[in-house]
């Protein structure tokens, strides 16, 4: 006989919950900019970033280069800082099956406070690429690229106390994309490209498996996805004289659909009594946001370029991670109850909002020198409510501070290097709905398993080759 258990059900809710909310400027990706040049100036690069990086930032800039080829790659080193300090007040919540008898003696009446380890993250630096090509025909450019938002690795100690939360992200995202721009007056620049997504999801987080977890022995789940999908960006630039520049840029909204692999490894203890689990398919479904850009550069004199640009992401219209699985089952020894169970639905609400940032940069640019110097900070706002704030991305109001420099190596090669550091505000969750994935009968409760501090911060080194005027 086949029957849905609550078992199963009650692991398919929790192991929604526990997945956290990805985001490509409050949280899952670090809104700096892609490249040195613009992680230089702190991610100032809309109305006045003029190398082949354009493409993705503002591809309107790219018909201000010279006539002929430009080449620009990059590769960045991101060194994630996170620690969290659990709510010492977690503990499991019993309510018995017949209101006034606990199965197995357990006794609720003491759920105790527990000292859990400091946990961090143990993953080392992630290195992500980009690469960018640029032809330019007088007042016409062409452009193909490649590039990865910037984020940080999550990895934590599988028996420490994020387990429940998150074990180890490996989500990322690639863009492969080509770029057409045009001049059309000697005040107006207009640009726009398509781009491919490459959406490769990856999670792994322990379910509660009472009794099995008293004595360290969680049911393992661990969730793949890999998406491919479009989307589009245009950019706008206006001239008004020879010192002023203000651009624009947009980035359109996309949603992720594809299959998914849902492993369920149950532990040995339950598979030494004869449990099995079978299945693993499922599909994956989130939507994206898009965002606009828009900036405003001054040139104060022959050498210096000044910039401010404000960025909107409306992720308030992110409403959920929905993960339908197909025929997931665990097989039942015959004296155990009912031969399979099995769980279809579950998802996680973001809650999530809309979020700004403010970068300011400059750059300088002697005539005549070697050298090019840049600097640069922002300030972004969170995505993330305090309710749905996870470690996999911990995403607080977080300010940069960067700056880098160019060294010509050649007549047109120019070496590019930048660091920039962020510091997150330290968040204090108390009222976290994120719960544990149970895999327990329906008369235990876990609570929550998120509440607590956290403290976050980035370290990043950027160094690239650009060749081109």
């Amino acid at each position: 006989m086949r029957r849905r258990n609550p078992l199963l059900l009650t692991l398919a809710t929790g192991f929604g919950l526990s997945l956290p909310a990805p985001s490509l400027g409050g949280g899952f990706y670090l809104g700096c900019g892609n490249g040195s040049e613009s992680l230089g100036m702190g991610g100032a690069f809309v109305a006045a970033g003029i190398d082949a990086s354009a493409v993705w930032h503002n591809p309107a800039n790219l018909t201000d280069l010279s006539n002929g080829f430009h080449f620009s790659t990059d590769l960045t080193g991101i060194m994630a800082e996170h620690t969290f300090f659990r709510d010492p007040n977690s503990h499991i919540e019993f309510t018995p099956p017949n209101g006034d008898e606990f199965p197995f003696g357990l006794d609720p009446s003491t759920p105790g406070n527990y000292e859990y380890r400091l946990a961090e993250n143990i993953h080392g630096p992630l290195f992500i690429p980009s690469f960018s090509a640029v032809q330019v025909m007088d007042d016409w450019a062409f452009g193909a690229a490649f590039w990865t938002p910037y984020q940080g690795r999550m990895r934590y100690d599988a028996q420490g106390s994020t387990r429940y939360n998150c074990v180890y992200n490996n989500t990322i995202m690639y863009y492969v994309g080509g770029t057409v721009a045009w001049a059309p007056t000697s005040w107006l620049r207009l640009g726009g490209g398509v781009q491919a997504v490459h959406f490769l999801l990856g999670q792994d987080v322990h379910g509660f498996t009472p009794p099995f977890s008293l004595i360290g022995a969680d049911t393992r789940l661990r969730l793949t996805s890999s998406g491919l999908t479009s989307k589009f960006n245009a950019g706008l630039t206006l001239l008004p004289n020879d010192r002023w520049r203000i651009g624009m840029s947009y980035r359109s909204h996309f949603s992720v659909e594809d299959d998914a692999t849902i492993y369920v490894d149950l532990p040995d203890e339950m598979n030494s009594l004869g449990y099995r689990s079978r299945g693993n398919a499922g599909r994956f479904l989130m939507k994206f946001p898009g965002g606009l850009d828009a900036g405003v550069a001054f040139k104060a004199n022959e050498s210096v370029w000044l910039e401010a640009d404000l960025a909107f992401e409306p992720w308030s219209r992110v409403d959920s991670l929905v993960i339908e699985a197909d025929s997931i089952m665990i097989d039942v020894p015959d004296d155990m109850g009912e031969d399979i169970v099995a769980f279809d639905r579950f998802g996680n609400p973001f809650l999530m909002h809309d979020i700004f940032s403010f970068h300011v940069g400059g750059r300088y640019e002697p005539e005549g020198s070697r050298y090019q110097w840049r600097a640069g900070a922002f300030y972004e706002q969170s995505a993330s409510p305090t309710k749905t704030y996870s470690v996999a991305y911990p995403d607080s109001d977080r300010l940069g501070i960067s700056g880098g420099l160019s060294f010509q190596l050649g007549p047109q090669w120019w070496l590019n290097v930048s660091a920039l550091h962020i510091i997150q505000k330290e968040v204090l969750v108390e009222d976290s709905v994120l719960r544990p994935p149970l895999t327990g009968p329906s008369w235990v409760q876990m609570s929550q398993s998120a509440n607590g501090l956290y403290k976050s911060s980035y370290s990043m080194i950027s160094m690239g080759l650009r060749l081109g005027t």
